[in-house]
């Protein structure tokens, strides 16, 4: 079994980087999201974008941890400011049931046109839903203003959540 881990560092160009992996725990995925939110501060980025990271970092993980098989999960995070860019990737081992129901929602996330109004749709889904609420995807991908990309390999889930540091303006809703 291997152990938790923990490491981080600055790289010469001013590149920061953080690796945890470790046993799935609710109580863990909580800590994760603080220490991803303190090392964006640590590492100059904006309060709001940093807590908008550690919002997608703790989403990615609870679907990591609901959904592993192995009981590992790991978070990557790299925060490049020369270059504008954050890149967090979290990796598991899930059933093949659950690497389907990635599958679909992956594809219906990445052939969209416009995030909002995926997210939209998924909030009025959920209210039909029993077994969590579907929108943790949608939130990275509107509310963090992040790119989602999905990598499934078998059992082995990798999903990569990337973008600029820095905030687009998100245009006003028009209320019908």
């Amino acid at each position: 079994m291997r152990k938790d881990t923990v490491r981080a560092g600055k790289l010469s160009n001013g590149q920061a980087w953080m690796e945890v992996e470790f046993c799935p725990s609710w109580g863990f995925i909580d800590d994760a999201r603080r220490f991803v939110e303190a090392f964006c501060c640590h590492s100059r980025v904006p309060a709001e974008r940093a807590t908008q990271i550690a919002m997608a970092a703790h989403e990615l993980l609870q679907n990591a941890v609901k959904y592993s098989e192995d009981g590992r999960a790991g978070v990557k995070l790299r925060i490049d400011p020369p270059k504008d860019w954050v890149d967090l990737v979290v990796e598991n081992r899930c059933t093949a049931s659950a690497a389907k129901q990635l599958k679909v929602a992956a594809s219906r996330l990445t052939k969209a046109a416009d995030p909002l109004q995926v997210y939209v749709e998924l909030m009025h889904e959920t209210a039909r839903r029993e077994d969590g609420s579907g929108l943790g995807l949608a939130r990275i991908q509107y509310e963090a203003q992040l790119e989602l990309e999905f990598a499934v390999r078998g059992r082995a889930v990798s999903v990569r959540a990337s973008g600029p540091l820095a905030l687009r303006e998100q245009p006003a809703r028009k209320r019908a």
